[in-house]
């Protein structure tokens, strides 16, 4: 205890010294890296949608596809969160729907979901890129020399994304349910139109 006493105050601490230009370059890497981000989302559900649509490519292997891709950008446990229940919720309504009989030939209520599940494809494209824009307008506005803004800008662009990645995880969850309400009404309305003729 004594040795312990006698030792120099300074020897408790550990003094981490950064300079500006090493915080500000991690910034702008993590602005470049939420940007890359954007645009590969972007382009990612615009390829994929129609795949999806058309029965090509289920819907949880299109969302487990996009979150283990996202797992390489360094977006926030939050943001990490959100992608898991994307998954989750996905691989739960997929095997509903594998547990349910489908229909041959699409129903005219399959068509007009599938009409309204592009309409809100392409809303979600529009929003990526006036997000893209506004995130730009922002950065010009903070300019690059201010620490603080530059600090500010990052939170609110995550904050952004995951506000629009929750977004897409409801309507991707509207959807399904929408797919699994109009199997449920085919396979109640087959048995009474085999009855009819009969």
């Amino acid at each position: 205890m004594v040795a312990l006493l006698r030792r120099p105050l300074a020897s408790y601490y550990r003094i981490d010294v950064e300079s500006d230009s090493t915080i500000r370059a991690d910034l702008t890497r993590q602005k470049q890296e939420v940007s890359q981000f954007l645009q590969g989302a972007s382009a990612y559900f615009a390829a994929v949608a129609p795949l999806v649509q058309q029965g090509a490519l289920p819907a949880d292997a299109a969302v487990e596809i996009f979150a283990s891709t996202s797992r390489m950008f360094n977006l926030g446990k939050s943001v990490e969160d959100t992608l898991e229940k994307m998954v989750t919720d996905a691989r739960t309504k997929a095997e509903q729907a594998r547990q349910q009989p489908q229909s041959q030939e699409p129903s005219p209520e399959q068509a007009e979901m599938a009409l309204k599940a592009k309409a809100a494809q392409q809303e979600e494209q529009r929003l990526a890129a006036e997000f893209e824009a506004r995130m730009q307008r922002e950065s010009a506005k903070a300019g690059i020399d201010s620490q603080k803004a530059e600090r500010e800008l990052a939170i609110k662009v995550l904050e952004e994304e995951l506000k629009r990645l929750e977004v897409q995880a409801k309507q991707l969850d509207v959807k399904l349910k929408e797919v699994d309400l109009a199997a449920k009404a085919n396979a109640l309305l087959q048995p009474t139109k085999t009855g009819d003729s009969q």
